[in-house]
């Protein structure tokens, strides 16, 4: 059938940035995919281009970050 989707696992992004920078780094990375955009559009009112540049960023850590072959 399936999966409980309420179950835990370790398929998670902060689970693969934890694995592979550690727990401080991994912190750091969420502050900043978190409040830079914020602080960023506050100053500079491009909400459309941060939006892009924070999917595209998201998207290269993930592709950085997660092996290509999950078991």
């Amino acid at each position: 059938i399936g999966t409980n989707p309420f179950k835990g696992d370790r398929r998670h992004f902060h689970h693969y940035l934890n694995k592979k920078y550690g727990f401080k780094k991994t912190i750091i990375i969420y502050i900043l995919m978190i409040y830079f955009p914020i602080l960023f559009n506050s100053f500079f009112d491009i909400a459309i281009y941060l939006l892009i540049f924070m999917t595209i960023s998201y998207f290269f850590i993930l592709k950085k970050t997660i092996p290509s072959k999950i078991d």
